[in-house]
């Protein structure tokens, strides 16, 4: 899995250097760097990369914000745990948004699913989870200008990150702010 922190110039990612995937009965990151699958830190100071073994102090951190890795592609959100876990609650809404990427500030249309609990992303409808927002960690949600050539923009400010979005219409962002 990848974790990444945000914050200072410090930047530790978390990379398990093994093609081993967490098996059915859900092991953790830590887990597999106790047995040794050759788990790794990278940490990205100022200009310079530096790689060491998992750690135990790294355990807090990676159990903190998980990451999928799907077809060998990685998606990283700090306010994210994209396991799919059981989440029975209803949906309050869905559709496509688009979303700008964490590292990468690209734009990218996304499959948006809203409950109670979670507003989950994927590629498309019925894919793999690629990040999902606690809905608990969501301070506010409102338009934003920071973008001013993006029409129908909002965003979602979460503890740790900002998540910015746009709709396809004023009707769509009212609808997505106010249900969030």
């Amino acid at each position: 899995g990848i974790n990444a922190e945000y914050g200072d110039n410090t930047t530790p990612v978390t990379v398990q250097s093994s093609l081993h995937r967490s098996n059915s009965t859900g092991s953790s990151a830590s887990s597999l760097a106790e047995k040794g699958s050759g788990a790794m830190v990278t940490e990205i100071q100022g200009h310079s990369v530096v790689q060491r073994p998992i750690s135990e102090s790294d355990h807090t951190q990676i159990s903190k914000s998980a990451c999928d890795v799907t077809a060998g592609r990685g998606s990283v959100s700090s306010d994210t745990d994209v396991s799919e876990k059981n989440d029975d609650a209803p949906i309050v809404r869905e559709g496509y948004l688009i979303k700008q990427g964490n590292l990468v500030k690209n734009w990218r249309r996304r499959w948006f699913t809203l409950s109670r609990s979670y507003l989950k992303y994927r590629d498309e409808e019925g894919t793999p989870t690629k990040g999902q927002i606690k809905m608990v960690d969501v301070k506010l949600t409102r338009k934003s200008d920071k973008y001013p050539e993006k029409r129908f923009l909002f965003e979602v400010i979460t503890v740790k990150r900002v998540f910015y979005m746009q709709a396809s219409s004023q009707e769509e962002m009212d609808g997505w702010t106010d249900a969030i």
